[in-house]
């Protein structure tokens, strides 16, 4: 039986063990400045890392590395369709304030790491909240990692503009899938 059995600051089971070192960047030599930006970001040389590309090639492991280095009781990671879900519930069904349940994650100086951005429902709600947390993150220059699979074109450009600093394509076949050859 695994040792770990639930989720650490919002990583599951299966990923916590993702390191720098165990990442495979002859696989996918093309995510070399990934790494180094999440390393950046972990050791608190750089703020941001905002890392667009194609599924698979290991952006989510990349951040959760850097939660590792920066250390798990000091992030959280949440997909952020799954965060969208939470506030909702939060907000519409328990009764609370959105700037109760948003002001941790727009205030404290913990690495935040919000996975998938640009696959949730773009409701103008969502479209919001997410700007709330990443415009005040922003502001403060508080750790934060952003994966997402969308081209750069289709995010928020404000917080595109934000967030360009640390922007790094992340080019790599989808170490997923099993290729036949």
């Amino acid at each position: 039986m695994n040792a770990v059995s639930e989720k650490v600051s919002g990583v599951n089971p299966s990923r916590q063990g993702n390191t720098f070192a165990n990442f495979d960047l002859k696989a996918n030599p093309g995510m070399a400045l990934a790494m180094e930006r999440c390393m950046k970001v972990a050791n608190r040389e750089a703020w941001c890392a905002l890392l667009v590309g194609r599924p698979g090639n290991g952006k989510t492991h990349l951040a959760i590395a850097a939660m590792r280095e920066y250390g798990f009781m000091r992030s959280m990671l949440w997909k952020v369709p799954e965060l969208l879900d939470w506030m909702k519930t939060m907000v519409f069904d328990k009764g609370m304030s959105i700037e109760t349940i948003t002001r941790p994650y727009r205030e404290q100086d913990i690495l935040l790491v919000l996975d998938d951005l640009g696959v949730e429902n773009q409701t103008d709600w969502a479209h919001e909240q997410m700007y709330r947390i990443l415009d005040a993150r922003y502001e403060n220059k508080l750790p934060t990692i952003i994966t997402s699979n969308q081209v750069p074109d289709k995010l928020d450009a404000r917080l595109l503009s934000r967030y360009s600093g640390g922007q790094i394509v992340c080019n790599g076949k989808d170490v997923r899938r099993e290729y036949d050859d």
